[in-house]
């Protein structure tokens, strides 16, 4: 009994290779659409940076020295602690730390012990002055009162800015885990699957009728078939495509 080997070939690997190139289809599609989300996110991204840069000059150009100053210098709070004697034998540490519990003060330990010391010096020549709380005038309270609303508004911003920049971070972790892996192991099948199951069935043909086919590996038949038209013209098409499977597989 005949059988014609070309018929199971062609049709064999026209099946396979349009299977094939409907899942090549719907990756392109699928790349066509992570390429805009990544532009998207790239694109929040870099307005991300620009307004950390907006936000760093304007911190630059708070006043945080005179506002940690003017709050020790005319604090009752901690004043009255230093009449009582709260702070003595402390460290500087320690006196910080006190400090920090009795006012919102602005943390550059520095200045924070130079206030402290002038306002301890000044009692001290001074025990029975009237408080500076009492005395400081309006427009300082003002002036305080102003810069510590900005400071509170550019904190806000911050936090802000970082909860969109972990946002926008766990919208790439997502992409990444669900969406890339996903198509790298599908092209990776595909570049192995369409050598084996394409170009192989194709360098049959023309088969002779009634004979069988079987496996060779002499290098001259195997020679003599890449150096055909038909091996040269299979070689291209299969590097092209190769090379497209390949080529997702790395993104």
């Amino acid at each position: 009994m005949s059988y014609d080997w070309n018929s199971f070939f062609g049709t064999f690997a026209q099946t396979t290779g349009a299977f094939i190139g409907i899942i090549a289809a719907f990756l392109i599609s699928r790349i066509i659409g992570l390429t805009d989300r990544i532009s998207n996110l790239t694109d929040e991204f870099d307005k991300l940076i620009n307004k950390a840069r907006t936000l760093k000059i304007s911190f630059e150009k708070c006043n945080f020295s005179y506002v940690t100053k003017r709050t020790i210098e005319n604090s009752s709070s901690i004043e009255k602690f230093i009449k009582n004697g709260e702070f003595k034998n402390l460290t500087d540490q320690e006196i910080i730390s006190k400090l920090h519990d009795l006012e919102e003060l602005y943390d550059n330990p520095e200045e924070i012990i130079e206030a402290f010391n002038h306002l301890k010096s000044r009692l001290k020549h001074s025990p029975y002055q009237i408080l500076p709380s009492a005395s400081i005038t309006l427009a300082v309270l003002k002036n305080i009162e102003q810069e510590k609303d900005k400071i509170e508004s550019l904190e806000v911003q911050v936090h802000s800015l970082i909860d969109l920049f972990h946002g926008h971070k766990t919208a790439c972790w997502i992409l990444q885990i669900n969406n890339l892996k996903t198509l790298k192991r599908i092209s990776l099948v595909l570049l192995l699957s369409f050598p084996v199951l394409v170009v192989y069935p194709l360098h049959f043909l023309p088969f002779p009728i009634n004979t069988s086919p079987h496996l060779s590996v002499n290098p001259v038949l195997i020679l003599q078939q890449l150096l055909s038209i038909k091996g040269l013209l299979l070689t291209l098409f299969l590097a092209i495509t190769e090379w497209m499977f390949f080529s997702i597989s790395i993104i």
